[in-house]
């Protein structure tokens, strides 16, 4: 999301003292099949056990290269096209998921839950990343922890401008929406690894780009010159709060 094209990747894996080595190895081999279609090299790390923690903590710190270009959302400017690529929701919804299945099968067939977590490529930004940094764009967010309202508040923040939003244009698959009313998760406030903000002079040119590359993309509002994050539906204005807790957490 800034810019970069990854090329190597560093983790720091600290695992409980009662975790056995066959663990270190299942999360070693799930980061390399991550990595291995985004062309990233795992170039070293660190291991140490913790008596501090009862779950597996991993910290990867990518190393990209870039042409010189800044993306970040710094540059940001009133009057500009917000632009979100994909679904927000799904990363989330793939650990509800994975914590709940049974539950969740108790409502909704297999097939519901297969079209509420997607496949691999969802979960990615690199493609539509390039893409957009080649067409023009101004800058990026990725919408991770937090959702896309704490994504959205933290890109107006960086950029020091105000926001009007399209509550009704964020969009969000209607699986991800029903496997959360199961457990009263607000879907907007849940992990949404996949999908990417942007802003653009002329947000509709990105889009064709990006739907020419088969990556759905869809201009959500306008970045304004006060400082108010404005969500409309419909006669409906609400502003945005800074942001509450990931409501993955309520899982994990």
């Amino acid at each position: 999301a800034g810019g970069g094209i990854p090329v190597a990747a560093e983790c720091t894996v600290l695992l409980p003292l009662s975790a056995e080595e066959a663990k270190l190895r299942e999360i070693m081999e799930t980061l390399q099949k991550q990595c291995e279609p985004l062309g990233i090299q795992i170039s070293g790390g660190h291991t140490q056990g913790s008596a501090a923690g009862l779950e597996p903590v991993v910290t990867v710190t990518v190393i990209g290269l870039c042409d010189g270009k800044n993306l970040s959302a710094k540059n940001i400017h009133p009057g500009q096209d917000v632009i979100l690529t994909k679904w927000i929701g799904i990363s989330g919804i793939r650990q509800i998921i994975a914590k709940n299945r049974p539950e969740i099968l108790r409502f909704y067939r297999e097939d519901v839950i297969e079209k509420a977590q997607g496949n691999a490529q969802d979960m990615s930004v690199g493609e539509e990343a390039f893409l957009a940094a080649q067409a023009g764009v101004t800058g990026m967010h990725d919408v991770s922890e937090g959702g896309i309202f704490a994504a959205l508040w933290d890109m107006a923040e960086a950029g020091k401008v105000g926001l009007g939003i399209d509550f009704k244009k964020i969009p969000v698959r209607q699986e991800i929406i029903e496997i959360c009313e199961i457990f009263d998760v607000n879907p907007y406030e849940l992990e949404s690894c996949g999908a990417l903000l942007m802003t653009a002079d002329n947000g509709h040119d990105i889009i064709k780009i990006l739907s020419d590359a088969g990556i759905k993309a869809s201009v959500i509002g306008r970045t304004t010159a006060d400082h108010n994050k404005i969500l409309r539906n419909d006669d409906e204005v609400r502003y945005l709060d800074t942001p509450n807790r990931d409501e993955v957490y309520r899982f994990i």
